[in-house]
């Protein structure tokens, strides 16, 4: 059974292709629609139980997909599927082997499995090993080319290199939106609209001097407020041209 064995190889060659196919476009798949779901979560603050829901259709999804990979290699290794037969294989391989005699494999294979009548055996089996030790000599993948998985991974590192880059630019509420993701059983509050009012008015502040400052917010009041002090003029001396950073929570009726 050495055509039928080189056959059933060949078809494992092509399945391994079909799957790694399949396993690219899944990660695309899944990469893009993590990033639009970690978009969303920035804007939204969904609640936990649609986050839940999110999780529970992404693990349901990869179970089908395994589920039907390994549904999809059985029925292929049974002879289920017209494309994987040996039959078709063999006639395939044929054309693309023995342009001129491309029945030459699948005649091959009638014989060796005695599904057509010969008289001569040992004509039946010389023919057999001359087929055989053609195929023993061919590189699958030169008559097997595949131009679409360019084409996959060329689509991959685009989607990659577009999340990427939109990570980047919104680091920081993509970053805080992730974290929400991964912790679906808590409950994040979106933050309200507020507007801030100086109580100060305007201050000049020299080197050295100690001031008090007091800001307002109103309707609602956040947790935190980051005040950012930059020198107006430019120095040349570099202590001189820190720019100060300082955190408060409010201490009464929003006042900070």
């Amino acid at each position: 059974m050495r055509i039928e064995k080189y056959l059933k190889k060949v078809r494992i060659f092509l399945l391994k292709r079909k799957f790694y196919k399949l396993f690219l476009w899944s990660i695309i798949v899944i990469s893009a629609s993590l990033f639009v779901i970690i978009q969303l979560e920035s804007i939204f603050y969904f609640d936990p139980l649609i986050k839940s829901l999110f999780l529970s259709f992404f693990c349901a999804g990869l179970i089908l997909e395994v589920t039907f990979g390994f549904i999809y290699f059985w029925k292929a290794k049974q002879n289920k599927i017209s494309y994987y037969k040996l039959d078709v294989i063999a006639s395939s391989l044929g054309k693309k082997i023995f342009k001129n005699k491309d029945d030459l494999i699948l005649n091959a294979l009638q014989l060796e499995t005695g599904t057509i009548d010969n008289e001569s055996t040992v004509l039946a089996n010389s023919f057999i090993e001359e087929v055989n030790k053609k195929l023993k000599s061919v590189n699958l993948n030169d008559y097997f080319k595949e131009n679409k998985l360019n084409q996959i991974k060329s689509t991959l590192l685009i989607v990659w290199i577009g999340i990427i880059s939109v990570f980047f630019l919104n680091y920081e509420s993509s970053s805080d939106a992730f974290s929400r993701m991964i912790n679906p059983d808590k409950v994040f509050y979106a933050p309200k609209p507020f507007s801030l009012l100086s109580m100060s008015g305007d201050i000049h502040i020299i080197g050295g001097e100690k001031t008090d400052i007091y800001i307002q917010a109103y309707p609602d009041v956040p947790d935190t407020l980051t005040l950012k002090l930059t020198p107006s003029q430019v120095s040349t001396q570099r202590r001189d041209s820190l720019v100060l950073n300082f955190y408060a929570t409010p201490v009464e009726d929003g006042v900070f």
